[in-house]
């Protein structure tokens, strides 16, 4: 995942169905984003898990329509919480 996050950084909006397709990788297979579960002492992190999800559930979303070309950089680096 940090060479994925490395390129997307690197990624100009030229590029982002490129990007988009990166961070789709780190979804599937054995130890993916999908089998993070967050635990602090050994106890489920319920709150923190169900955010977790939603922003995968964006990130997922958001790098679709990259791959799709539906969704411009500038679009993107918009969204709320970024910086």
């Amino acid at each position: 995942m940090v060479r994925c996050r490395e390129e997307v950084e690197r990624c100009r909006k030229d590029c982002l169905p490129d990007a988009g397709r990166l961070i789709l990788t780190m979804f599937g297979g054995m130890g993916s984003l999908n089998d993070v579960i967050l635990y602090r002492d050994r106890r489920l992190l319920r709150a923190e898990n169900d955010e977790f999800q939603r922003q995968k559930e964006r990130l997922w979303e958001l790098a679709r329509a990259a791959v799709n070309g539906v969704v411009a950089w500038r679009q993107v680096s918009d969204q709320p919480g970024r910086s």
